[in-house]
């Protein structure tokens, strides 16, 4: 294990969040499947923060499945880490022409609309960050994304325009977030108005509006609005199932 990549935490959320995100990044992502984990006491170490902190953090990843108990109790990561497949973002659910390109249309700070802050049920008065995207394939844009998340977890994000929020987010976010809400449904430019996309709205390929919320303890964190022009593409929904629209 002396191989983990792990530094200081130096963000302004709680220590224990920031250790959970650092050590499902270290131990997850690479796909280093299986190896035991450093002691509470190497961690706390190289992390620079205490013991209890890091007790806080495993007991989370433990609670979320992505660690397990080997032999002699030792943690170990789990053989299969199970949220970080059902949340994954945009670009990762899209195929059908190649790897989908993000692009930054906007990222800003504002107030939510009323229908934001319901779904993140958090105040008008409250601001939040919004993310504006496109997706393109093969010059296309076959999809848009507008996302947003609350000011707990603003200094996660870098300015990426090359990702989606959800990516940039990183996959300890979306290890540990529960989807609250996932609807479908068909998007105006369905009806014969222009959207996100280049080219007019068929009848036989219409534009779907997937809506997604993630919860983390409970409240909201992540909410998105994803338009994707089905025909150009195809879009996974990760799941037991796999499912495709």
């Amino acid at each position: 294990m002396s191989s983990l990549d792990l530094g200081p935490v130096r963000d302004r959320r709680p220590l224990a969040v920031q250790v959970y995100d650092r050590l499902y990044e270290a131990l997850v992502i690479p796909g280093r499947m299986g190896p035991e984990v450093p002691t509470e006491v190497e961690l706390a170490e190289r992390l620079g923060v205490s013991r209890t902190t890091v007790r806080q953090a495993l007991a989370l990843l433990e609670e979320d499945g992505i660690l397990a108990r080997g032999a002699g109790r030792r943690r170990i990561v789990a053989p299969r880490h199970g949220p970080e497949l059902n949340n994954p973002p945009l670009e990762d659910m899209l195929t059908g022409g190649g790897a989908p390109v993000v692009e930054a249309v906007a990222r800003r700070v504002q107030l939510p609309t009323r229908w934001g802050s319901s779904l993140l049920r958090v105040s008008q008065r409250t601001e939040v960050v919004c993310w504006e995207s496109v997706l393109r394939m093969d010059g296309a844009v076959v999809a848009s994304a507008l996302e947003f998340t609350t000011a707990e977890w603003a200094s996660t994000l870098e300015d990426r325009p090359r990702v989606t929020m959800l990516a940039a987010l990183g996959g300890g976010f979306r290890g540990r977030a529960r989807q609250s809400l996932c609807r479908l449904s068909l998007h105006p430019t369905s009806a014969g108005t222009r959207g996100p996309f280049d080219a007019e709205p068929r009848a036989d390929r219409p534009d779907i509006v997937l809506t997604q919320v993630l919860e983390t303890q409970g409240a909201p964190a992540y909410l998105a609005k994803h338009v994707v022009r089905l025909g150009a593409v195809t879009l996974t929904l990760a799941g037991p199932q796999g499912d495709e629209v």
